[in-house]
Parts: structure tokens; C-alpha cells; sequence
């Protein structure tokens, strides 16, 4: 330690213009408002938070109605339109100085759980605490393949000052992982939600078996939004149905955030960071930057 302290050199760092650009993101869910928050594109020297307050958002439904978005605070748009399960929603932001923004998504129908389960298993891990075994049976489409979301949460709430806040624990890091989401490619960078399609199943139900370590771990706390809405304490299976802009956001997510750009595996996560550069963020914002992304969930409480 003291020979890396030792090392320590100043260097110039220059860093090109940066263009002006919107930074988009919303996250539509079915049966809430739609929420947008905009900001601009920043230097990586400047840590300031550039929030626009003076934006027009504007919210389309397609064949139903056009909507403009109230401002709320730090960025916040608020809608009136509340999203509905296969409509398509276009959005347009403008601001001065700023190209205009544009983005277009759809909210995927449900797909129901029709069981969940959870039950300790026959294997152990090295401290000798059991595994977990998790099954999801769900009944998919016939239509078209569908993207998928799964994981597995206890969400708590507790009363601040009259403010409910929400609390989240995740069951990660799976010790044997389903078939249909190990063809989905994606396992090398997920451990708390997994992602997969069902293009390969060919039933019309399916089971995905999943065997977890016997603890809970990734959790996170201080929320006022649940991730299970009208429920405060409740530990469940969630199964979204999820567009494929979201599916793409998400992937290009847990690559990010663990320095990756390719295949490369690592077994010990302390070495995560120094294995390659970071995956550059997906975005479907035309003109800008960020995310306008949909998704629909169903649960099955454990």
C-alpha cells in the first residue's frame, strides 16, 4: 500500500468538446404514469448535475392520446398517461440549445407465473449451508418471442415521517442456472436478475429451474417506489415481460458496470475492473443519449 501511495503523479488530461446532446431516460411501466428525466450530456471533469427544467417533453400514445409532461423537480417529467399493456409510446423532448429528441417503445403484454417455488436443496455449499431450488412455471406466448426479466426479491417497508420507503434484497449468485437462460448469452455478467428470450422453448409452458446459494445478498434500501406495487413486505418470484429496447438496455447494464466488452470470464471479483474497457451504454434515444425503455411484470409470492 504505502509503495502505490508513494506513486502518485498529476497528469494533464484533456478532454474534446463535449456535443450537445439530451440525456434521456424513462422507464415505462404498465398502469403508472409515465415519468421522464432530462438532463444534457456532460464533460467526465464536470461533476456538476446538469438537470433541465425548461424542457418541453412531449408523450405520444399511439391511436389515443398526446400528452405534455409537467415539470416536477431535479429533471423529473410527470405524464397523465398511464401505460397500457401493447401500446406504442413516442416521445419528444425539446430544449434550447439542445438537437431534438426523440424515442419510441412498447409495452409487452404480461406473461402470467402460474407457480413459483422454493425449497431447500439436497446440495450444500462449502460452508455447508444448503442450496436454494427455485422453479417459475409460466405459460409463454405462441405469437412471437417475447424477452424476460426474472429474479427473486424480498421487499420490505418501513414509515419515516409520514414517507413509506422501500427496502430490497435479491437472491444472487446462482450456483446452476436454467437452460433457456444460459442459450440467452447473457449469464456471464447477471447474478441478481437474468435475462433470457423464449425463442427456443417450443412448449407452450415451461419450467425454469434455478439452484441459488442459501442466502440473500445485492439488496438495497431507501426507496419510495416498490418494485411490487400494493405490497409492502413480501418475498416473491417477478417474471417481466420486457421490450426488447429494455432486454438490450439491461445487458449493456451489467456489462457496464463490470468493466466489459467481451467474453473474458473472471472468477474473482476483485479482479472485475482490470480485465478491459467499459461496454458502452446501450441507448434508443434518437439525437441524444440515454434510455425510453418498457416493461410489464407479473409475481408469485414464495
Amino acid at each position: 500500500m504505502l509503495s502505490f501511495t508513494s506513486c502518485i503523479k498529476e497528469v494533464d488530461f484533456n478532454v474534446d468538446t463535449v456535443p450537445q446532446k439530451l440525456v434521456v431516460n424513462s422507464v415505462i411501466t404498465v398502469y403508472q404514469p409515465i415519468e421522464v428525466n432530462v438532463s444534457g450530456l456532460q464533460s467526465i471533469l464536470d461533476t456538476s448535475q446538469l438537470f433541465i427544467d425548461n424542457a418541453t417533453v412531449i408523450v405520444c400514445e399511439e391511436g389515443g392520446d398526446t400528452d405534455t409532461l409537467s415539470y416536477l423537480s431535479n429533471g423529473n417529467y410527470k405524464s397523465n398517461i398511464y401505460g397500457e399493456p401493447g401500446k406504442v409510446y413516442r416521445l419528444t423532448v425539446q430544449a434550447k440549445g439542445y438537437p431534438t429528441a426523440f424515442a419510441c417503445d412498447t409495452i409487452p403484454v404480461r406473461i402470467n407465473i402460474k407457480n413459483a417455488s422454493e425449497r431447500k436443496s439436497a446440495t450444500v455449499d462449502e460452508d455447508g449451508i444448503q442450496h436454494e431450488d427455485l422453479t417459475v412455471t409460466f405459460l409463454r406466448s405462441a405469437e412471437k418471442t417475447n424477452y424476460y426479466e426474472l429474479f427473486f426479491v424480498e421487499q420490505d417497508a418501513d414509515i419515516i415521517d409520514s414517507t413509506t420507503y422501500y427496502y430490497f434484497n435479491f437472491t444472487s449468485d446462482a450456483v446452476s442456472i436454467d437452460p433457456i437462460i444460459l442459450a440467452s448469452g447473457t449469464t456471464d455478467y447477471n447474478y441478481a436478475t437474468f435475462l433470457f428470450n423464449d425463442a427456443n422453448i417450443a412448449a407452450e409452458e415451461y419450467t425454469i429451474a434455478m439452484k441459488m446459494h442459501g442466502y440473500i445478498s445485492a439488496g438495497g434500501g431507501g426507496y419510495t417506489k416498490p418494485i411490487i406495487t400494493l405490497q409492502d413486505n413480501i418475498h416473491a418470484a417477478v417474471l417481466r415481460t420486457v421490450s426488447k429496447a429494455y432486454y438490450d438496455y439491461r445487458n449493456s447494464w451489467d456489462k457496464h458496470q463490470r468493466f466489459k466488452n467481451d467474453s473474458t470470464k473472471v472468477e474473482d471479483i476483485i479482479y472485475v475492473p482490470l480485465i478491459g474497457e467499459p461496454q458502452e451504454m446501450f441507448s434508443n434515444i434518437e439525437n441524444g443519449l440515454g434510455i425510453f425503455v418498457a416493461y410489464n411484470q407479473d409475481f408469485f409470492t414464495l
